[in-house]
């Protein structure tokens, strides 16, 4: 009996730790290319450079795809990752961050990257966290190398296609050229959020916040921080703050390039879109001269960031003053839904409430906690096993 007894209880303790990992387990080191490379043999993992990485030798497949996007951490401890060349992939350092994935205090230099949807860092982002990091060199996206429904290339310095996630506190001064093209990030997506009631808290999750751009920007579609800015639906989840353009070096006047997806009675709603729609607005950022962002100018110019803890003045462009340390977690504020943003005849801001909801809607089921779903059945089913037993 009591060894039935025992039995029960690792077998219940085994579906209320199923799918959990050991938050506590050391990062794994990764000190030369052979190590990076091998990351995409375990998606899920944290990891911290040790040295600078030389990739020279041949060109990188990066880590991650859209069927097995990278779902762990990637800390560059302060260290360069050296001549990345891809090529024929999403992507650059990863090529899909997942949800909760990152990449910070990493540097990538002298990169030349060739694909569909290609930036330095990240080529599609869906959910992932980038911070503290700065990248060097080429992008350019390449049609032939697209695949599926891809329509035509995107090319960012940083992230090639940012769909949900945060990116701040980052810098590219990276030569980007492809049909839609970005000093930060090429295509920035949001589908938005239908159904918010006036007073309502929404936390952005498509944020890029502290971050600039000094690189050409060359193209049909072509912004000095953002290609082409997509939003779908009423409420768009998505904060733009503090980021800046050099005008002189990126050879675009426009933060943005071409803003989508939204018709004329939501345009209030967006609250990154200036007077011209294609410029940034004071608060979300600047396309400044480069005598404007370099040397000792730049602490004045460039108002929005922390120069004295994130950022250090330099006879250039200002530069990351900690990429070695361990980065806080980035809050984002709420932003409170009113009646200016809300618009109750709109269609797409229909409230469900209990006489329209379908129960039987998939869409309407929470997610449950993973190993819980099944676990707790399974409890009950063993808990009468035992009884049984004794």
């Amino acid at each position: 009996m009591r060894t039935s007894t025992i039995l029960c209880i690792f077998i219940i303790f085994g579906f209320f730790t199923m799918g959990c990992t050991d938050a506590t387990a050391e990062p794994i080191e990764v000190s030369n290319g052979e190590d990076l490379r091998e990351i995409s043999n375990n998606l899920t993992q944290d990891y911290i450079l040790v040295n600078d990485v030389d990739l020279s030798d041949e060109p990188f497949d990066p880590i991650g795809d859209t069927d097995e996007p990278f779902l762990g951490s990637i800390d560059g401890n302060g260290h360069v990752v050296n001549n990345l060349t891809v090529e024929n992939h999403v992507g650059g350092v990863v090529g899909v961050l997942g949800q909760n994935g990152s990449v910070e205090n990493l540097g990538v230099e002298g990169a030349n990257i060739t694909g569909a949807t290609s930036g330095v860092i990240v080529g599609l982002n869906l959910g992932g966290t980038v911070v503290q990091s700065y990248a060097t060199g080429n992008v350019t996206g390449d049609q032939s190398y697209a695949t599926g429904n891809a329509t035509g290339d995107i090319a960012g310095g940083l992230i090639g296609y940012h769909h949900t996630g945060v990116l701040a506190d980052s810098y590219a001064q990276v030569d980007t050229e492809g049909d839609t093209a970005g000093g930060i990030a090429g295509t920035v997506y949001r589908e938005g959020v239908p159904g918010i009631r006036p007073g309502t808290e929404i936390v952005p999750d498509t944020v890029i916040l502290n971050s600039y751009s000094a690189g050409s920007v060359r193209g049909e579609i072509t912004g000095g921080t953002i290609g082409m800015l997509t939003v779908k639906t009423s409420y768009p989840k998505l904060l733009l703050e503090n980021i800046y353009w050099d005008v002189n070096v990126t050879g675009q006047v426009n933060g943005v390039g071409e803003v989508a997806g939204i018709d004329e009675k939501n345009l209030d709603r967006l609250e990154n879109i200036g007077e011209d729609e294609l410029r940034l607005t004071e608060e979300q950022g600047e396309g400044l001269t480069t005598s404007d962002m370099t040397g000792e100018a730049a602490a004045k110019s460039l108002s929005g960031f922390d120069f004295a803890e994130t950022w250090t003045i330099t006879d250039t462009y200002p530069k990351l003053a900690h990429r070695d340390t361990v980065v806080e977690e980035i809050e984002i504020e709420p932003r409170v839904v009113n009646d200016e943003t809300h618009n109750n005849n709109d269609e797409s801001n229909k409230i469900v409430n209990d006489e329209t909801r379908d129960d039987n809607d998939e869409s309407n089921k929470g997610e449950s906690m993973p190993g819980f779903g099944f676990g707790i059945p399974a409890i009950a089913l063993l808990i009468l096993m035992f009884r049984r037993v004794t």
